[in-house]
């Protein structure tokens, strides 16, 4: 069984954590979600990414999970002000087949080590691309 541990802090700025952190070990996912687009529609559409993944990784997959979090966030905006938006980032990881599947949205990033060097380097490399991405490794 693996071993893991969760903390988000807001940064160097005044108000709310926008922040969500959800896993589920039976599925081997663990993601955060940063929210965005000021206080209340950020800690909104984190939440949101949040409720989708637990709900639907296991029916969908993890990329389509991000996906119906992205369509439920857009929704969600809709209905409340069309005007103001939100939205959130997500990094996501999930282990399948002994592999793990990074799915990430916006600024946020997975940094996998390389484990030729790393306890020796003690390097990481982050995946190269832009701003969404879904990998396997």
């Amino acid at each position: 069984m693996a071993e893991f541990a969760a903390l988000t802090h807001p940064g160097n700025r005044e108000g709310e954590n926008q922040d969500s952190i959800g896993w589920d070990t039976q599925q081997k996912l663990w993601f955060v979600a940063d929210g965005m687009g000021g206080h209340a529609g950020g800690e909104i559409a984190s939440r949101l990414v949040k409720e989708t993944l637990l709900a639907k990784v296991a029916q969908v997959g993890l990329p389509a999970a991000v996906m119906l979090a992205h369509e439920a966030i857009s929704k969600e905006a809709e209905r409340l002000d069309p005007q103001r938006g939100m939205g959130s980032t997500v990094v996501s990881a999930q282990i399948v087949d002994r592999a793990a599947q990074i799915v990430w949205v916006g600024d946020s990033r997975a940094i996998t080590p390389t484990w030729r060097c790393c306890a020796r380097k003690r390097t990481c490399r982050r995946p190269r691309c832009g701003r969404s991405r879904a990998e396997t490794w």
